[in-house]
């Protein structure tokens, strides 16, 4: 029952135009999740202006590479009209992100268990990073249950610089504290956003 409170609390913020609070959306998830929430999870705020500028494109059909528990995903379906899907490697994540969106009554998600080196891009034509692999380079900030080889980062992170780069012109990208060197040169910054940490781009 508290769980329902809390997501029609949140959908009426949204009705009102507000912007989420992390504490509120936050809250949706438990203890142990809470605590990983600021290092690995993205902003409700960088989670709306993002979704709201890959939405922008026709159709768009945008991909979130390494969804974890689903926050952006779930976040831009409930601001746009957009379709989202979230690629997450760690099955534990793709439930809980499942349940939300079952909980939110949303058909515009969808969270799929893959590798994303098993995964197309060609179907989309919106993208969004948030550092999708810095728990191969940081030990420091691994969620407990990580299991992935930190070897995998280079080629996780060619994978995803080789599949943009086969995007078509008009393609759209945000990232927030990815370096400009993991992005392909196909790829063109259009402006930028909390001091330069949040990228928007669009191909060429």
């Amino acid at each position: 029952m508290e769980m329902e409170k809390q997501v029609h609390f949140l959908k009426e913020k949204i009705n009102e135009g507000e912007t989420l609070l992390d504490e509120d959306f936050d809250a949706l998830f438990s203890e142990k999740i809470r605590l990983q929430a600021d290092r690995h999870f993205t902003s409700c705020y960088v989670s709306k202006v993002a979704a709201q500028f890959l939405s922008e494109n026709n159709s768009p059909y945008i991909l979130d590479i390494g969804s974890g528990t689903g926050k952006f995903c779930l976040i831009g379906a409930l601001y746009e009209k957009a379709i989202f899907t979230g690629i997450e490697y760690r099955a534990d994540l793709v439930e809980i992100a499942l349940d939300l969106k079952k909980k939110f009554q949303l058909d515009n998600v969808n969270f799929v268990h893959e590798n994303i080196i098993n995964h197309s891009f060609q179907t989309y034509n919106g993208f969004f990073m948030f550092n999708p692999f810095l728990e191969h380079r940081n030990a420091a900030a691994r969620m407990d249950h990580f299991q992935d080889a930190p070897e995998k980062e280079m080629e996780y992170s060619y994978y995803v610089k080789d599949q943009l780069s086969q995007c078509q012109p008009g393609a759209r990208l945000a990232t927030f504290y990815v370096l400009k060197n993991q992005i392909p040169s196909n790829f063109k910054v259009v402006k930028e956003s909390m001091g330069g940490m949040l990228l928007f781009w669009v191909s060429e």
